[in-house]
């Protein structure tokens, strides 16, 4: 399952999911704050499962959530459009969403996908 769900993750991200570019970032800025008055916001983040149809045949217990089902825990960052511009995917159902943001390359390497200056952030649900 895990091989599945990194292989289609992947695809989708470099097929379909960018991080924006600083020039799109500066213009997302600007209606966010026009249409929700929050400053030098990017985009919002938030996490989800995804319901698996039956028990993972390896470390399936890790896949049961807080919803008494099987899953896997996916987190997306979207853009002020709805368009996806991060995703991380994989991680068992039982992961809470702070350990998948703490694990992901946004959170790790930040410096790379956010301008500290002027104090851009996401905004989370």
């Amino acid at each position: 399952m895990r091989n599945i769900t990194k292989r289609v993750t992947k695809a989708i991200k470099e097929e379909v999911i960018m991080w924006p570019k600083s020039s799109h970032r500066e213009a997302m800025k600007k209606e966010i704050e026009i249409l929700n008055g929050f400053q030098n916001c990017i985009g919002i983040i938030d996490g989800t499962i995804v319901i698996l149809d039956k028990r993972p045949s390896y470390y399936g217990d890790s896949y049961w959530c807080r919803k008494q089902c099987y899953s896997v825990n996916i987190q997306l960052v979207c853009d002020h459009n709805a368009k996806i511009t991060y995703l991380v995917g994989g991680w068992p159902g039982s992961v809470h969403d702070n350990r998948v943001w703490r694990n992901c390359r946004l959170f790790v390497n930040a410096e790379d996908y956010f301008n500290f200056e002027v104090g851009e952030y996401l905004l989370g649900m």
